[in-house]
Formats: structure tokens, C-alpha cells, sequence
């Protein structure tokens, strides 16, 4: 991840260690990361007891991931809980703390003891995450505004010009009438899907075209410049890796 022009604060939310009492977990969650939460105007002492701490719960509306649908498979990018980085907004960062990203909702959930399905974070306050997945890879994540919102994307290239994945899981319900059902069953189950986006130099995400021709459009004035380029190395703009080396051929052109 980037390096921090803040302070690093180091949280320990480990699965396997000593669990920490609510009242100190909280403490320490409010005074490291008080931008962080829903309901970040909190205004409270420094010192806190446990009706203080329900209160602020109350007063903040911090809300608990408690959804449970029953459906098949899993709204999460990894089920279990995945060591990871958070980078803020106004500098800083939470370093070794247990993520998991909702992908139905676009969530970032961070571990609390006593919480065991987590708690769900305000993103207006995040910059991106970044987190371990299997074989010791790192995801990283920012989050970016483009024409449907804002929203988190996994950062598949990052230079001047990025390529990005738009991650998403669907709900699907034997109502919809869909073809990830046999006949007659009885049960919702996610689907995934994802959406590749570019985020040129001095502009915001956009959708990747469906076609070349829409594609060279976005690389103008560079268009016959990209053109020759792609053509020459037998490039196909819908494969990540090619797609990665055509952005980085236009970076180099400007």
C-alpha cells in the first residue's frame, strides 16, 4: 500500500489473541479512528465507562453486520476473515486489523470482539484497503467515484492511469426465473460478477467499451497512436493483461 502521510496506528483485532474487554476495544477504536464509524460526532472524554460506550453506540447508530438470508454460497469476496490495511482519507492509516468485503452491499467489514459477524465501516472517510488472500496475495482497493455513484474497486493496475474490477455478487431468487436454478428449486444462492473499468490520467472511472472502436475514443488524441499499437502486438483489449499493457502504452505517450 502507499505510504502514510499520518500517523500508523496499530490494532491488534487478532482472532487467536487474548480477547480485549469491550470498554478498551471501543476506547481505543474511538480515539484512533474517529472518522472512521457511522456517526463520527461523538464529542465525548477521555475516559469512558460502559454506559458511556452504549451510549455513544446509541447516539452514533453504529451498525452491526447482521444480515442472514440463507441463501447458497457467500456475499463476501473471502469467507473468513482476512488480515488487511486501512488507508484514510485524512492521511493516516489502521494497520493489521481482519477485513472482510461485502460484495452484494460493497461494504468493508472490520473485525470486533463481541461482534463476531463484524461491523460495517463509513466509506466517505476511506481512501482504500488493501488485504491477504490466499497464497500470501494482496488485493488492494480504493475507492473512486464514477457516472453510478461511488464505490470500491480492486486496482489491477495502478500508474498514472489505472485498470480497475468492479466486484460484485447478485442475489438470485427461484423467482427471478433464472438459469442458475434447475427446475424446481428452492433456493437463493449469489452469483458473481465483475465489470473492468479504466481510469485514465485526468478523468474519472469509465466503463470498459464493449468494442475497439469506443476504446480508441477514450485514448484521443492518441487514438491511431493506440490503434498500431494493439494491432502490432496482437493485443486483445478484453484479456486484464493486454488491457493492462495498452494503458501503459498510453501513458508512455503522454
Amino acid at each position: 500500500m502507499r505510504k502514510s502521510r499520518g500517523v500508523i496506528v496499530p490494532l491488534d483485532f487478532s482472532l487467536n489473541s487474548t480477547k480485549i474487554p469491550m470498554k478498551h476495544f471501543l476506547t481505543l477504536l474511538i480515539i484512533s479512528t474517529p472518522l472512521l464509524l457511522k456517526g463520527q460526532n461523538a464529542g465525548m472524554q477521555n475516559q469512558y465507562t460502559n454506559d458511556d460506550v452504549e451510549t455513544w453506540l446509541k447516539t452514533n447508530a453504529l451498525r452491526d453486520f447482521n444480515e442472514n438470508d440463507g441463501a447458497v454460497g457467500s456475499r463476501f469476496m473471502f469467507d473468513a476473515w482476512r488480515l488487511g490495511n486501512i488507508d484514510l482519507k485524512n492521511g493516516g492509516s489502521i494497520t493489521d486489523v481482519k477485513l472482510r468485503y461485502d460484495e452484494l452491499n460493497d461494504d468493508l467489514l472490520v473485525y470486533k470482539p463481541g461482534i463476531s459477524k463484524g461491523v460495517i465501516l463509513e466509506k466517505s472517510n476511506i481512501e482504500g484497503f488493501e488485504m491477504m488472500g490466499e497464497n500470501g496475495q494482496k488485493h488492494k482497493f480504493i475507492l473512486a467515484s464514477f457516472d453510478d455513484g461511488i464505490s470500491f474497486f480492486q486496482v489491477l493496475l495502478d500508474e498514472r492511469s489505472k485498470v480497475l474490477r468492479k466486484r460484485e455478487k447478485i442475489l438470485k431468487k427461484p423467482s427471478d426465473n433464472s438459469q442458475a436454478y434447475s427446475s424446481g428449486a428452492q433456493y437463493a444462492k449469489y452469483v458473481s460478477d465483475y465489470s473492468v473499468f479504466l481510469w485514465l490520467k485526468d478523468s474519472k472511472p469509465v466503463k470498459l467499451p464493449g468494442n475497439k472502436k469506443t476504446l480508441l475514443e477514450l485514448f484521443d488524441p492518441y487514438a491511431p497512436a493506440m490503434e498500431t499499437f494493439i494491432k502490432k502486438n496482437k493485443l486483445k483489449f478484453k484479456n486484464e493483461l493486454d488491457l493492462a499493457k495498452i494503458v501503459q502504452h498510453y501513458d508512455s505517450l503522454q
